[in-house]
């Protein structure tokens, strides 16, 4: 059973810069402070490291493949881009592309 002096403390995301401060002073006032241990200090320092670096690879994974994707996309788009314009400059020309039909025999007339 808890304590009437005992209060629990909601934390939100946004309080008042006084209840902010006065929480503040009321932590410092009764609880004492600690030093972390050193060996936590430095797990926490490779953890943080070893986090950043996994963002890094990943996001130049992201940015590669982005890259990527943006080279061959624009070189299809160009592929894309000259043909149309050589298919209306023919147009133009009054010259339609045309697959050329395969040859065709001329047999004899039979009698």
């Amino acid at each position: 059973m808890k304590s009437k002096s005992q209060r629990y403390i909601v934390l939100q995301e946004n309080i008042p810069a006084e209840e902010e401060q006065a929480l503040g002073q009321v932590v410092v006032r009764t609880m004492p402070p600690v030093a972390p241990p050193t060996a936590f200090v430095e797990q926490l320092g490779s953890d943080l490291v070893a986090e950043a670096r996994r963002h890094y690879d990943v996001e130049q994974r992201r940015h590669q493949v982005t890259r990527t994707v943006g080279w061959v996309g624009g070189g299809v788009l160009s592929v894309v881009g000259g043909v149309a314009l050589w298919m209306f400059v023919q147009r133009k020309r009054g010259v339609t592309p045309s697959v050329p039909s395969p040859p065709t025999a001329v047999y004899p007339a039979q009698a």
